[in-house]
């Protein structure tokens, strides 16, 4: 409340956030994507090899994936490090995992769900457990966001079978920013040495 502010500042002050660089657009227009789809163009493209990788460095910022994800010294840190992903993944199975996030899904990236006496449940990733408290974190795309769960408020504790990436991220894409993102992704934010490159 505004009223307790001032007292509450003295001993927690607010601290000043660094603006965040401004999320660029995808051009579009975008539509649902299909992983059949998405991978038509990507195979389209790769057939006339027309990638951009600034377009899809681009992408990977418009489409969110840098908000949660790293690749090379750029992004986020809580979902997995794409830095090297083309030589682990074919591009076929980094679009499953794009277009359907909760076709495989990590234990050290799940969520969890946590069922509460009161008939509530709370959905996040347990970070610690500190005596009688859970510590949560809530939204994927800011890991500043958490909460604390009393033990004793909780009636179990279940594994989410959703992913905490959201299904749709890609769909403000167009066919070509989609085939520059993944051209991006598995090249390793290193065009030069890239399978794709021209």
């Amino acid at each position: 409340p505004e009223a307790e502010r001032p007292e509450l500042e003295q001993i927690a002050p607010i601290a000043a956030r660094k603006p965040a660089a401004p999320i660029p657009a995808a051009a579009g227009p975008g539509r649902l994507w299909t992983h059949a789809e998405a991978l038509k163009a990507w195979e389209d493209a790769k057939a006339k090899k027309t990638f951009d990788f600034a377009n899809g460095q681009k992408m990977f910022a418009a489409a969110l994936c840098s908000q949660c994800h790293r690749m090379g010294n750029d992004g986020g840190a809580q979902g997995p490090d794409l830095s090297g992903l083309g030589a682990r993944t074919a591009p076929a199975d980094v679009l499953m995992s794009i277009v359907q996030p909760n076709a495989v899904l990590s234990d050290q990236y799940a969520n969890s769900v946590i069922g509460r006496v009161d008939g509530g449940k709370t959905i996040g990733r347990i970070l610690n457990e500190e005596g009688d408290k859970l510590q949560l974190s809530v939204n994927p795309f800011d890991p500043s966001v958490q909460i604390s769960v009393n033990r004793s408020d909780i009636l179990s504790i279940d594994r989410s079978p959703d992913s905490p990436m959201p299904v749709g991220l890609i769909n403000s894409l167009n066919a070509q920013e989609v085939a520059d993102l993944l051209a991006y992704l598995v090249s390793g934010a290193n065009p030069k040495d890239s399978l794709y490159a021209k």
